[in-house]
């Protein structure tokens, strides 16, 4: 199904532009998509996303909502992104559009760009993004294409070296560099403004090794106070493995929205993809078995419009009872 093409629309004749996207692919209610141009810019009061694309002195904006007060907010972000820092930032997450938290700036990406047509640019330091203690890393020398039907009207991360990439997910226990030929990041359709790629899982179980469904820590988990008086107010992980991961390999689908971590739709590692391809997936054994002994086996099912995909989630996982201190997450 093809995806209308998104449009930035200027807010009250400010230097700020705010995505407006069709009825059938609204954003996530608190994520806002908003494009800053230079104080001394002279543009149309809308802009195709190629405008903005070919437009180089541009900062993409990935916001928690929209600011209340619009020029106190952009007078505050130039503050920022003067700073040597935020040199050639490209794109920049805003987790507070209030700017009363502290930090309410999040991630950037910077970026160069290219000589030559199309427009592309390259990015010019690794960025890691923090999920807790899962990351998603973009690294230095990656190549960023601009707008197109094929990556949902955003852009296409391809890494530097293809053989060996340096786009990766990153668990407690293991790093998956992307098995996809590239990383997009879309403006239209769901879930727009979340990093997708495909992982591929190649670690069936076997003796003493740990399989990809333990590195990536899925399963149902139960906490309880811990015991040892040495830890007053510590929480304890009880962690139970669902399935057994199939022996062939096995893909996963992944969108992560650095805003929205713990929002299943625009977070999460689906055995599905979000083009709508045919999977051929395995029957897989699940942990659990009847009252009389038999294995209970389980298949992904696809969704549909009253149900999510077959897909693991983030929850937290509470290191403390003090819910003022922040989790870990794992994921289910």
């Amino acid at each position: 199904m093809s995806i209308e093409k998104p449009v930035f629309n200027q807010v009250n004749h400010t230097k700020l532009y705010l995505l407006t996207l069709p009825p059938q692919a609204d954003l996530l209610k608190n994520l806002q998509i908003g494009f800053l141009v230079l104080p001394d810019a002279v543009l149309d009061p809308s802009l195709s996303v190629e405008d903005a694309w070919n437009y180089a002195g541009g900062v993409y904006l990935y916001m928690n909502g929209v600011p209340a007060d619009t020029d106190a907010f952009i007078a505050a972000l130039r503050a920022v992104i003067a700073a040597p820092a935020f040199s050639d930032v490209r794109f920049l997450w805003v987790t507070d559009v209030t700017m009363t938290q502290s930090p309410w700036i999040g991630n950037r990406i910077r970026a160069k760009m290219l000589p030559g047509a199309p427009a592309n640019w390259s990015t010019l330091a690794t960025e890691v993004f923090p999920f807790a203690d899962y990351e998603w890393v973009i690294g230095a020398g990656c190549t960023i294409q601009g707008p197109s039907a094929d990556n949902g009207w955003g852009f296409t991360f391809i890494p530097m070296n293809p053989d060996d990439p340096n786009i990766q997910f990153v668990t407690p226990l293991d790093v998956y560099p992307i098995a996809s030929a590239n990383a997009v990041l879309p403006l239209a359709g769901l879930p727009a403004g979340g990093f997708q790629c495909k992982l591929a899982l190649n670690h069936p179980p076997a003796p003493d090794v740990l399989s990809d469904f333990e590195r990536l820590q899925t399963g149902l988990s139960y906490f309880v106070p811990e015991l040892n008086p040495d830890q007053p107010g510590a929480v304890r992980w009880l962690r139970f493995p669902v399935l057994i991961q199939p022996s062939a390999p096995l893909d996963l689908f992944v969108s992560l929205d650095p805003l929205n971590p713990l929002c299943g739709d625009a977070t999460h590692l689906s055995f599905f993809s979000s083009s709508g391809d045919p999977v051929n997936l395995p029957v897989m054994t699940s942990y659990f078995s009847t009252n009389t002994g038999y294995d209970v086996c389980l298949k992904p099912q696809k969704g549909n419009s009253a149900e999510s995909d077959a897909r693991f989630v983030f929850a937290p996982r509470p290191l403390w009872e003090n819910p003022a201190l922040p989790p870990l997450y794992y994921l289910t």
